[in-house]
């Protein structure tokens, strides 16, 4: 089934990246930034008056607001289990900025549950295209670097 509608996009945060995620959300066409919660209300009335949305006072009120399709959770990692799980039952696809979780088996936890639900839900890592990820994965694949026991990479934005 194909709409007119544009996708209703939520935001879980309005820390700094969440500059980067309403400029992304205004750049693609078939989106529109509906609102945002945080925790600090002040934060996110100031954030929703810059970005031209509204606010929640509870993620759940973002939840249950129909005009929301999908969710960025752009909170503290601590806390992207909680948030997904939430977006997720109530029936909300997410895009989760990095790094997604602090366990692989939280990561396992949030796959099986969107999969279970049938939605989309994917990090936020917007550089692994990029030509120096894609050389070092290269490397690593073609056993080039031997065995990894560790590895530590530093990206300079």
């Amino acid at each position: 089934v194909t709409t007119n509608k544009p996708l209703g996009i939520g935001f879980f945060g309005a820390g700094d990246v969440s500059d980067l995620h309403a400029t992304g959300v205004d750049r693609c066409a078939d989106t529109q930034l509906i609102g945002l919660w945080n925790r600090t209300a002040q934060t996110g009335r100031a954030k929703a008056e810059s970005f031209g949305c509204c606010t929640y006072d509870t993620p759940q009120q973002l939840l249950t607001d129909p005009a929301i399709d999908a969710v960025s959770v752009l909170t503290n990692l601590e806390t992207h289990l909680e948030y997904v799980t939430m977006a997720l039952e109530a029936g909300k696809h997410v895009l989760i900025e990095k790094p997604v979780g602090v366990t692989i088996e939280e990561i396992e936890s949030m796959k099986q549950l969107a999969q279970s639900k049938g939605l989309v839900c994917i990090p936020g890592h917007n550089f692994i295209h990029e030509e120096g990820i894609v050389r070092t994965r290269e490397l690593v694949d073609g056993g080039d670097l031997g065995d990894l026991v560790a590895i530590y990479i530093m990206y300079h934005i």
